[in-house]
């Protein structure tokens, strides 16, 4: 009897202390709650393409949840999917290459309270009028003299605007998205998972191909009955796929934020942290390499390029980073953009490269090809000399062998032997990172979690 009565007297007291936890973060819940409508509304704008709308609400829903707010993109969040949802807003406002300041609202507009940081500015544009049925374009304010330039929804008008740069907006895009970045799994983690969709994937697509086999030619029916099978199969471990490197995809469209608002030092400095956190990790040395690259200091676009080729230990992916040299140096020089002393540099960092590259893959036809280009343009930085008649020769002997070599691959080939050599093409042309992917729709779960890319 007594026992019954302790575990009464327990289970009542662990009630009570439930009950009162609620009570006392009924606040919470509530702002919680709040923060989850802002969401959903903002969700709302963004799918509508109303950009600065949507981070204004996301904006607001954070401050029902995070109160301050976080300034420090190291900081811990609660809520990342927020944090995520207003990064792709704010990579949607900044306008790459623009240098003026970017309008957002009126300064009696709620917009202009909620985004951090804006600045007025006093001029005469034309202003959506407050009956005007649309209001779709009603962030459009064009400057006007009279009212006659203005389309007849709008009204011309002295005002207040408040006002952001690209680059600010850009960073706001960044900041964000780098809390929400923190928030994921380790990128071990997401690699190991990675790696078993796309095992799964493989596996998938060859049961798929065996059944495919198996079935009589002449039945339709249930070929494509197998064939709608895979496609769903393959359409959900996509989806995985997508959800795991989503955390990659957000880091180059910061990358990407940066360097159409031309902060190279910004990107720089975000791509050197990631590397002392993963010393000689190619992948992140070549994405510094491409930034010097895109901010034109092709000296350490060069000397990082062969950091790569140094960390590397698959010999394809060592050519391609040497090749990536080979690459630079062709294209600065077929800009003529440089002058005599650093043509000459160049060229001898690019032909030393490429024949370290050709080292490794003899056999590699277009490694050749691209010495001969590049002895061609230093024949003509050095003018009428012996010099110049001695690369124009090489060149000429590096095509004939790069010819030959060609036709050797197209006649193994076409007898189905594989190459002496790993074919694999010289990597193009470097580019400073990877596109930006494409903004994935909002995510409406909290609070956390890797977001999805649809959804909303």
């Amino acid at each position: 009897m007594s026992r019954i009565t302790d575990g009464a007297q327990r289970s009542a007291l662990i009630a009570m202390l439930v009950i009162a936890a609620l009570l006392g973060s009924g606040c919470d819940i509530q702002q919680e709650l709040n923060a989850r409508n802002g969401n959903r509304q903002a969700n709302r704008l963004f799918q509508g393409m109303q950009f600065i709308d949507a981070a204004s609400e996301y904006e607001q829903a954070l401050r029902q949840v995070e109160n301050p707010p976080l300034t420090d993109a190291n900081a811990t969040t609660r809520f990342p999917v927020i944090h995520y949802n207003l990064g792709l807003a704010y990579s949607k406002m900044y306008r790459p290459g623009y240098e003026r300041p970017i309008p957002l609202g009126e300064t009696t507009d709620p917009v202009c309270s909620a985004i951090p940081n804006l600045k007025p500015l006093e001029t005469q544009v034309c202003v959506k009028r407050p009956d005007a049925q649309d209001d779709s374009d009603k962030r459009r304010f064009n400057e006007c003299d009279a009212q006659k330039d203005c389309a007849s929804s709008f009204e011309c008008k002295k005002t207040t605007l408040c006002t952001a740069t690209s680059a600010q907006l850009a960073d706001l895009a960044a900041f964000h998205l780098r809390l929400w970045i923190k928030a994921q799994p380790s990128d071990e983690a997401l690699a190991a998972d990675l790696k078993k969709v796309r095992e799964e994937l493989k596996a998938a697509q060859a049961k798929h191909e065996a059944r495919m086999a198996a079935l009589p030619q002449g039945d339709e029916e249930a070929r494509n009955g197998e064939l709608q099978r895979n496609k769903a199969v393959m359409d959900e471990l996509n989806k995985r796929v997508d959800a795991l490197t989503l955390k990659d995809d957000m880091r180059k469209m910061m990358t990407q934020a940066w360097l159409d608002t031309n902060q190279y030092d910004t990107a720089l400095t975000f791509w050197k942290q990631e590397l002392t956190a993963k010393p000689n990790d190619p992948g992140i040395m070549g994405n510094i390499a491409g930034i010097y690259l895109k901010a034109n200091d092709w000296r350490q676009a060069i000397q990082w390029y062969h950091k790569v080729a140094d960390a590397e230990t698959d010999p394809g992916q060592k050519v391609a980073a040497l090749n990536s040299i080979g690459n630079v140096a062709w294209s600065k020089l077929n800009s003529k953009s440089l002058d005599i002393n650093d043509s000459i540099e160049l060229a001898d960092y690019g032909i030393g490269a490429v024949q370290k590259a050709a080292e490794i893959q003899p056999k590699l036809a277009k490694l050749y090809g691209l010495q001969a280009s590049i002895l061609n343009f230093r024949s003509l930085t050095h003018g009428a000399s012996f010099a110049a008649a001695i690369d124009r020769s090489n060149a000429q002997d590096l095509l004939k062998l790069s010819r030959v070599l060609n036709a050797e691959a197209k006649q193994q080939q076409q007898q189905g032997q594989a190459p002496a050599s790993p074919a694999t093409n010289p990597a193009p042309a470097p580019s400073p990172s990877p596109p930006a992917p494409t903004p994935p729709a909002p995510a409406s779960s909290m609070p956390g979690g890797p977001a999805p890319k649809t959804g909303g």
